[in-house]
Order: structure tokens, then C-alpha cells, then sequence
């Protein structure tokens, strides 16, 4: 398995490049964090915090003056963070606004707010970026509504999930968007390499290659990979072989797993039926697996799921233990702060629900590493960018491959 990770683990440049997300770091993440930082002020603004009424070294409450629900505390002090990291505010205390361990009390710095309204800036960028346009309209569907969903007064899972459009824009991210994508691609390429190794030792003895997916949500990921291996088992297409993949598609809400198992009967990628066999459960990566689970999968993958239990330790443990012996947990992750995903995620509660040491909901591959091994895998990978563009970009979502 590590052999065939090395051999697609410096190809991030070429899926960059297919994506069109080379570039993204230094063009189009500025302009998103100038909206952001104007959505904050303004919600801000709207619950008793008006920065521009501020002058330089004038001191700025730490806490909102409206009330505010509690289970809203974590992403206001995580907006206090941002405009800090912007320019707009400097702790006074010497910590900064992600210290809990410290009352924190901020200054304002001299740097103006933006003159231009949130409205007016998400103009501009519409449209300049097309293929990052999902990405900016998320932003706005919750942006715009920012005041209200800090005071209460909105329902960010009305605002998504009580507007198709909204539900779709998620969806699409999920599978479309460039940054997103690009390691999403190298999984595709990883998982043929190791389909194709597995079936070319005999001591397998024509064993299907099993996969588990975990936290499938709407197939976004499974779609692509389906495609990606029936297009390669039909290039080396057997008429004697039976299917060389079984792949079972899981998600904790038995909503999803159903809709999923609905929509990839019904309409099948061509060609599926004949080198996949699908198959589909509930299943919740934080519990204890079946028995028959134990030691049973060659490769578990998962996509911006695993950051989101209670413990890394304890979830990293149980996945390994349904891995077979030189099996591999394939995990896509961000890797960086990404201050408009808090404003889209940030509402969720499943993006606060880590109880294990974290100070944020994703972390570094560093700090995967660390975790990884200490779950008892043996050897930690994670794809790399070469270029100068796509070096730093790399690290914002990483394929990271973890082997028994």
C-alpha cells in the first residue's frame, strides 16, 4: 500500500492544475477573508459591536453586548480570532482570542473597516473566480444572514438544508470544489495502483479489494471513485473475472445511507454492477464495529468526516482495527484555518464536537502523524505540492494515508 501511495504522492501539482485551484492561496483566499471579515463586522455591528465607532487604542469588549446563545459562544470567539488575525483588533492581554485559558481583552488597531458593504464586496468576487463561485455563495448564504445567526434570531440549518438550492450548493462543494478535489483525485489514482497491486499478488487468490467509506453524507466522494475504478477495470477488463472492488458505502444518518442506496441502484454508473460490488449501512465510526468488521478491509477512506468525533485517538483506533494486516485508512483533511469555512460550518454543532485536547476542529498532518502512530499504525504519508504555487496550498487539504 505505501508503495502505491509514493507513487501518486507528489502528483497534488497535476491535480491542482486539473482542478484549477493553483493559485488559490495568494488570488482568491484574500478576497474571500476581506468578505468574511466584513460579514463579521457587520453581524458584529448588528449585536452592540460597532468597530468603526472605535479609534485606535480604544479598548473593545470581549464579549458581544446582545445576548448571545451559549452554544454560539465558541464561533463568536472564534470571530474575535479572525478580525485579530486581519488587522482589525490586538490583544491586549498578550494571549489571543483562541486562549481559553486566559480572559482575553482586545484593543483596536488603526486598521480601517472596509468602507465597502459585505453586499458589495461579494459582487465583486462573484464571477472573477468561477470555479471557486460555490465556495463564495456559501459564504454568502450564511454571510448575509450573520447577525441573525449569531443572536439566534436565524436557523442555519433552515438557511442550508430548508432551501434546495442551499442543500445542493453543500453537496456541490463537497464534490466539486477545486480545493476539494484536487486530493480527492489522488485518492481515485491511489485507490487503482493499490486495487491493481492486491490483485497482482497471488496469495490473494483473486479476493475482491475491500473498501469502506465513512461519513459518505451524499456520495460526493463515492461518485468519483465508482467512476475512477470502473473506467480502470474496464481498460483491464477479465471476461472471467468477477467484481475485483467491493465497497461499502456508510454514514451515521440512516437518511443518507438510504438516499444514497437509492439513488446509485437506480442509476448506476455504466459498468458498476459488473466491477463493484455495493453495498450500504449505517454505521458510526465513534462506536464499536461488528465483529465480522474486525480485520475485514483492505482500504477505509473518509473525506472531512474523522476531524469531526468527540477523540482522534479513539476513533483512529477503531478504524485500524477493521483494517486487514498491510491495509490503509485514506483520509482527506484540512489542514489549515480556512476562516470561511467557519462562517459556513462554524454553526454546526458536529464542528465543535471534539473532546480530545484540540483547540480547533482540523489540524495540522503533523499533528494526524502524531495521533495516527499513536493509534498504532505503522507509517504516516500525506500528498505533497512541489511548485512554488502549490506547495503552501497542499497544506490546506492533505490526502493522509495511515498503514498496518
Amino acid at each position: 500500500m505505501e508503495n502505491a501511495f509514493n507513487e501518486i504522492r507528489y502528483d497534488y501539482d497535476a491535480a491542482a492544475k486539473a482542478t484549477q485551484s493553483l493559485g488559490y492561496w495568494k488570488e482568491v483566499y484574500p478576497l474571500q477573508a476581506r468578505l468574511v471579515v466584513a460579514y463579521i463586522v457587520e453581524a458584529f455591528a448588528a449585536n452592540g459591536l460597532d468597530l468603526s465607532k472605535f479609534k485606535a487604542g480604544d479598548p473593545v469588549p470581549s464579549v458581544l453586548p446582545r445576548p448571545i446563545p451559549k452554544k454560539n459562544h465558541q464561533i463568536v470567539q472564534r470571530f474575535y480570532e479572525i478580525l485579530e488575525q486581519e488587522g482589525k483588533l490586538i490583544s491586549s492581554s498578550g494571549a489571543h482570542a483562541d486562549d481559553e485559558s486566559r480572559e482575553i481583552s482586545f484593543v483596536r488597531t488603526a486598521t480601517p473597516v472596509d468602507q465597502e458593504s459585505s453586499s458589495t464586496i461579494y459582487k465583486s468576487l462573484f464571477g472573477r473566480f468561477p470555479q471557486h463561485d460555490v465556495g463564495h455563495e456559501l459564504i454568502n448564504v450564511i454571510g448575509s444572514q450573520l447577525a441573525g445567526c449569531l443572536s439566534g434570531s436565524a436557523n442555519v440549518l433552515y438557511l442550508i438544508f430548508g432551501n434546495p438550492r442551499n442543500t445542493k450548493l453543500l453537496s456541490d462543494m463537497y464534490e466539486f470544489y477545486p480545493l476539494l478535489r484536487a486530493p480527492n483525485l489522488l485518492l481515485g489514482d491511489f485507490l487503482v495502483k493499490a486495487v491493481a497491486a492486491h490483485h497482482s499478488n497471488a496469495q490473494n487468490n483473486g479476493r475482491p479489494f475491500r473498501i469502506l467509506e465513512v461519513g459518505a453524507g451524499t456520495g460526493a466522494t463515492t461518485r468519483h471513485l465508482l467512476e475512477r475504478l470502473v473506467s480502470q477495470a474496464q481498460e483491464d477488463e477479465d471476461p472471467d473475472a468477477g467484481p475485483k472492488v467491493e465497497y461499502l458505502f456508510s454514514d451515521i444518518s440512516p437518511l443518507l445511507v438510504g438516499a444514497a442506496k437509492q439513488q446509485f441502484k437506480s442509476n448506476p454508473s455504466p459498468g458498476i454492477e459488473k466491477h463493484v460490488q455495493m453495498s450500504f449501512e449505517v454505521l458510526d465510526a465513534e462506536s464499536e464495529p461488528k465483529k465480522e468488521y474486525l480485520a475485514k478491509f483492505d482500504c477505509i477512506i473518509s473525506t472531512n468526516c474523522v476531524h469531526a468525533t468527540k477523540n482522534l485517538n479513539h476513533t483512529l483506533g477503531i478504524l485500524k482495527g477493521m483494517l486487514r494486516p498491510g491495509g490503509a485508512l485514506m483520509l482527506v483533511e484540512l489542514g489549515k484555518k480556512i476562516s470561511w469555512l467557519d462562517v459556513v460550518m462554524g454553526f454546526f454543532d458536529g464542528w465543535w464536537a471534539f473532546d480530545d485536547g484540540r483547540e480547533y476542529p482540523t489540524i495540522d498532518e503533523k499533528a494526524w502523524e502524531e495521533r495516527m502512530l499513536e493509534a498504532g499504525f505503522d507509517q504516516v504519508l500525506w500528498s505533497e505540492g512541489t511548485l512554488p504555487d502549490s506547495e503552501e496550498e497542499a497544506k490546506i487539504v492533505r490526502l493522509i494515508g495511515a498503514f498496518v
